[in-house]
């Protein structure tokens, strides 16, 4: 009875197989590193260099308010011993004020900052599926897989798509 389990078994693994190799055969593969795409496209350019523009607008505004008050609390510790103390007292509220809005707006453009990028590539992203998804119905790929978060350890490199998406991607008129 045994072994007319394993005879069966057998032959179910070997129609399998020969099913399996026939279907490979027949079936069309590409993979797609995503994240390449976005940081060689031109539209993916476009996007990251906008969150880089905010970024260095925002560190301007973070230097010049850092400046101002360190150069409040320059002029309390020079001028501490004419002060009254009402005066002092005036100043040092005035210092941590600033203080508050200098932590304010840092922790506002790190939020801003994390939100456009999110964003940004979200948006590209999207853009990119939708090419993909486009090429592998109109091409008859069975499966179009995407290799970025590192979790293919081998594929061969005919099979990859990532070149011929960026020069498709940077044909589509941005929106």
């Amino acid at each position: 009875m045994k072994k007319f389990y394993s005879i069966i078994g057998i032959l179910f693994l070997t129609l399998f197989l020969i099913n399996s190799a026939a279907a490979q055969a027949a079936s069309k593969m590409g993979y797609v590193d995503i994240q390449k795409v976005i940081f060689k496209s031109e539209s993916g350019k476009q996007a990251i260099n906008a969150v880089k523009s905010f970024q260095e607008k925002r560190q301007d505004e973070i230097s010049r308010a850092e400046q101002e008050l360190n150069q409040l609390e320059k002029d309390l510790s020079k001028q501490i011993l004419a002060l009254t103390d009402a005066a002092k007292s005036i100043k040092e509220e005035d210092i941590r004020k600033k203080k508050l809005r200098l932590k304010r707006l840092l922790e506002d453009s790190e939020y801003e900052l994390a939100k456009r990028k999110k964003g940004a590539i979200e948006e590209v992203n999207k853009k990119i599926v939708l090419l993909i998804r486009d090429i592998g119905k109109n091409e008859g790929y069975s499966i179009i897989l995407e290799v970025t978060g590192g979790n293919v350890i081998y594929a061969n490199p005919a099979l990859d798509l990532t070149d011929r998406i960026i020069a498709e991607f940077d044909k589509t008129p941005t929106k």
